[in-house]
C-alpha cells in the first residue's frame, strides 16, 4: 500500500489509502520576461533560481476518525516540513497551505480527496551511505546540476586515545 509521511504523520498508519501521486517533473526556472513593442524576442531577467513544485495525492478514507487525524497533522505547524513517499527515495520540503476538497461517496462511510503540497525545488534522496575505514571522502554533485548541496548528517561515536 502506497504512503506519505509529512512531518511525521504517516498517512497508512492513520488508514488513508494513497492512490497515486501526481507531480511537476522539474521546477520551472524563475525567469522575468519584458515584452519591449519593437523588438524582437522578450528580455529575459534570470532570477538565478527555480520556481516551487506541487506535489499531491489522490487519497481515500473509510471514516471521519481518519480524516480528523489528517486534519490535525495538516494544521499543527506553519512553515516548511520533510515530506516522503513510497513511490520513490526522493525527499522534499514542503507546505501545506492549500485547501482539502472532500468527496462523500458513502454516507460517513467512504471519502476521496487529493491532499497538495507546496514544495521547494529542492529534492534528495534517502539513501545512507556509510563510510568505514576511510580519512576522507569527496562527495560531488550528480552530472548536469549546477546549483545546490548535497545533505550530509553525520552520526556515530568517537573514540579518544590516551
Amino acid at each position: 500500500m502506497n504512503y506519505f509521511v509529512f512531518d511525521g504523520f504517516r498517512s497508512d498508519a492513520a488508514g488513508l489509502l494513497v492512490e497515486r501521486r501526481r507531480s511537476l517533473g522539474l521546477p520551472q526556472r524563475d525567469v522575468d520576461k519584458i515584452s519591449i513593442p519593437g523588438r524582437s524576442g522578450d528580455v529575459l531577467i534570470d532570477h538565478d533560481s527555480y520556481q516551487n513544485v506541487r506535489v499531491a495525492y489522490d487519497c481515500a478514507a473509510r471514516d471521519n476518525s481518519e480524516l480528523e487525524l489528517l486534519k490535525q497533522a495538516l494544521t499543527a505547524g506553519g512553515g516548511y516540513w520533510l515530506l516522503t513517499d513510497s513511490f520513490s527515495s526522493w525527499q522534499r520540503m514542503a507546505l501545506y497551505a492549500s485547501a482539502l476538497d472532500i468527496e462523500e461517496l458513502i454516507l460517513q462511510r467512504a471519502f476521496r480527496f487529493t491532499i497538495t503540497f507546496d514544495c521547494k525545488p529542492q529534492r534528495w534522496h534517502d539513501r545512507a551511505q556509510q563510510i568505514s575505514g576511510t580519512n576522507s571522502m569527496v562527495i560531488a554533485r550528480p552530472a548536469g546540476f549546477t546549483q545546490g548541496d548535497p545533505r550530509i548528517e553525520i552520526t556515530g561515536h568517537c573514540k579518544i586515545r590516551p
